[in-house]
């Protein structure tokens, strides 16, 4: 199976606060040609990133090189998700699927990916929000735990 680039999507002008304070925009995974879960999904991107840089930075599964750990990158206003599954080293299997039961799961794409290549990827768009945030003046205390829990992240960036 062919080695893919998850490309993360969030056009930055879509950004903007919601009354309780939460970044709210367009959000979504681009492969090729394919966008997932679509290219007019909006989520909630602070959320997002939290829980996808818990899930992936601090999942201490991810440690253990040898054993075929699962995670699942979820988006907050839906039922879709990308299953992660390693095959070796940094190698993961890829699914995107529309989850809504254990026994009711459409797989809408399958494929591999490089787990560091979506680090990198992640840690560069969330790095963009927030600049982006901090230059348009959005503030909130959710857009600043988010600040803190990218700064937490040990890795140093390379682009």
């Amino acid at each position: 199976m062919e080695t893919k680039f998850l490309e993360l999507i969030i056009p930055l002008e879509t950004l903007r606060l919601t009354k309780t304070g939460l970044l709210k925009g367009t959000i979504f995974f681009r492969i090729g040609d394919f966008c997932f879960p679509d290219s007019d999904w909006e989520d909630l991107v602070d959320q997002l990133f939290c829980l996808w840089i818990g899930i992936i930075w601090f999942n201490e599964e991810l440690n253990v090189l040898d054993n075929h750990t699962e995670i699942i990158l979820q988006f907050m206003d839906g039922p879709d998700q990308i299953r992660l599954t390693r095959l070796e080293n940094e190698l993961f299997s890829c699914v995107l699927e529309t989850y809504y039961s254990d026994d009711d799961v459409d797989i809408i794409h399958k494929f591999h990916i490089n787990l560091s290549d979506l680090k990198k990827e992640i840690k560069l768009v969330c790095l963009k929000v927030l600049h982006y945030c901090y230059d348009h003046k959005l503030f909130s205390d959710d857009i600043d735990n988010l600040r803190e829990v990218f700064e937490s992240i040990e890795e140093p960036f390379v682009d």
